[in-house]
């Protein structure tokens, strides 16, 4: 498995290359998305605020890729965490 967060790649880039605009970073998680199997989502504090998570999110349902979402913070070990999205997905929370 190889694991991909455009935040962390995006701050590691933006550090070594300056700022990079929204629309080129759109279209990089996009790429890296049609590579994708499989998106956990990660619902840290204003994931449903972002219009990106919207976008990559809404194509990755569009194009019949399994989502995940996953709590933040992760609880303890043996305790659920995880629920696939199987449908629109809960924006509000």
């Amino acid at each position: 498995m190889t694991a991909y967060s455009p935040l962390a790649h995006a701050a590691m880039i933006e550090h070594l290359c300056g700022h990079i605009d929204y629309d080129q970073w759109l279209h990089h998680c996009m790429m890296m998305l049609e590579k994708a199997d499989v998106v956990y989502l990660l619902k840290t504090p204003g994931w449903n605020e972002s219009k990106g998570v919207r976008k990559e999110i809404e194509y990755a349902l569009m194009e019949g890729k399994d989502v995940w979402t996953v709590k933040y913070p992760v609880p303890s070990y043996g305790t659920l965490f995880m629920s696939r999205v199987t449908g629109e997905i809960n924006w509000e929370k």
